[in-house]
Order: C-alpha cells, then sequence, then structure tokens
C-alpha cells in the first residue's frame, strides 16, 4: 500500500534527531539528485516541482526516486508552484499496489535560496519532506530538504545524506 492521504502519514510522527527536535536525515541517491537538479535547470527561470517516492518506515527516510510534475500556477510562476490535485491522486494510485510511498515533494527557488518561504509553509503538510532547490542563472547550486513541524509553526531542515 502507497497511500498517503493528504489528512497524515501512515505510521505517524518520525522520529527526531537524539536530543533535538530536528527531524533526521533523508537518504537521496546521486541519481535522484541529479534528477531534481537538471529538472529544476531546465523550468528555469519557472519553478520546477514534483514529488519524492521512497520508504518512510525506517530511518532514515529513503528517497528512491523523483518524479517531475507540471507546475500548473497560472501566475507567478517564477516564485510559485502548484501541483493539481488530480495529478497527486494519480501518482497516489500508482503508488497503491507497490512498497512506495510518497514521503514528499521537492520545487526550486530561481534565484532565491534553498529555504522554505512563507508561501511554501503556508502550502505545506507535517511529515513529508519538502526538497527546495536553490536555482541562480539557471544553474542549481544548493539542495536542502526540510519538513513542516507537526503544529505547522516552522520548518526544521532535514540533512541530506547522499548513497
Amino acid at each position: 500500500m502507497g497511500v498517503i492521504g493528504t489528512l497524515g502519514s501512515p505510521i505517524g510522527p518520525r522520529p527526531s534527531e537524539p536530543g533535538t527536535d530536528r527531524p533526521g536525515p533523508i537518504l537521496l541517491p546521486r541519481a535522484v539528485r541529479e534528477d531534481i537538479r537538471n529538472h529544476c535547470e531546465r523550468a528555469y527561470p519557472e519553478e520546477a516541482c514534483g514529488f519524492l517516492v521512497g520508504n518512510p518506515h525506517e530511518p532514515p527516510r529513503r528517497i528512491f526516486r523523483a518524479v517531475a510534475a507540471r507546475n500548473q500556477k497560472a501566475e507567478e510562476r517564477h516564485r510559485r508552484y502548484q501541483i493539481d490535485p488530480r495529478e497527486l491522486l494519480a501518482m497516489e494510485e500508482t503508488l497503491d499496489p507497490t512498497q512506495e510511498w510518497l514521503v514528499g515533494f521537492y520545487h526550486s527557488h530561481p534565484d532565491h535560496p534553498a529555504r522554505p518561504s512563507e508561501y511554501d509553509q503556508d502550502h505545506a503538510w507535517p511529515w513529508y519532506t519538502y526538497i527546495v532547490a536553490s536555482v541562480h542563472q539557471g544553474r542549481c547550486v544548493d539542495l536542502q530538504a526540510w519538513e513542516l513541524r507537526p503544529d505547522r509553526a516552522k520548518f526544521l531542515s532535514q540533512g541530506i545524506e547522499e548513497m
């Protein structure tokens, strides 16, 4: 079963790093990192967006692949993205019979840092991993992973471990 509804996770809160409220790191294969970078560079100067597919059941969270999505935002595409809810549902239905899960999303920030904006926070869901790519002048210069706290007060930085 691969569907995680938009109201929460199938497995509850993720464990934090010992002694912190910071979520544990994610494992990101080099090939997936390159897929995200390439998609974000191709979309520049607009925001790119997509899905993160992986395994949330054992820490650290493992990302298996990134799947590009279409930015359907009608205006301000250089600083906003929106994934069509039907595209999200189709992704969840594709994953349903597999042992893969929708564990997060990625998007780019053209000519801005790889940290979530206030808009991102207002539109994010707790539990999921959000990878933000900073793309300056068409070149991806940074990737950072984030998770929204359960109380939605702020994003917490996650480490990215390359595998």
